[in-house]
């Protein structure tokens, strides 16, 4: 999200932020979620470890802190249910 071009381009991270309700389907069921910024925690090292480790890009913890990186959480909707949708 760093860079003029990048925040032209990608509009979806804010409008997650604003609004995080989100649907996602694997195998053909669909799921209600709630997108829900990380921004620290422990959780963003393992994240930009796994990443780099991955992909042949760098991720830092650093540049997430610094918000040129975002990551987003898919976090259930209603916990008791966990969002399930047919």
């Amino acid at each position: 999200m760093g860079g003029l071009r990048q925040r032209l381009w990608k509009r979806w991270p804010e409008q997650a932020e604003r609004d995080g309700r989100a649907i996602m389907r694997i195998e053909g069921k669909r799921y209600q979620r709630n997108l829900v910024r990380i921004k620290t925690g422990p959780i963003v090292g393992h994240i930009t470890q796994e990443f780099t480790e991955k992909y042949p890009i760098e991720m830092t913890a650093a540049e997430v802190e610094a918000e040129e990186l975002w990551l987003f959480e898919l976090a259930p909707r209603n916990p008791k249910t966990h969002g399930g949708l047919r």
